[in-house]
């Protein structure tokens, strides 16, 4: 059988990992509602939570994160 990947099986290989943010649903419905009811100030305030959330597990995931350069 042919190896799905060119290097599969060598030694230098990496694990990777994919990471994906959503907002909770009931966080979803509350702008969702905010939209339907044209609460701009809801609106803004939940997008501003929403991109700190995303921030930050951006920066605590930066610790963590290695490249390969070769």
């Amino acid at each position: 059988a042919l190896p799905i990947l060119n290097n599969a099986g060598k030694k230098d290989r990496r694990a990777g990992f994919d990471m994906t943010t959503s907002a909770p649903k009931s966080f979803s419905i509350l702008n969702e509602y905010a939209k339907i009811k044209g609460d701009e100030d809801l609106e803004n305030f939940l997008l501003a939570m929403q991109k700190e959330a995303n921030l930050r597990m951006m920066q605590e995931a930066s610790k963590y994160a290695l490249t390969r350069l070769s």
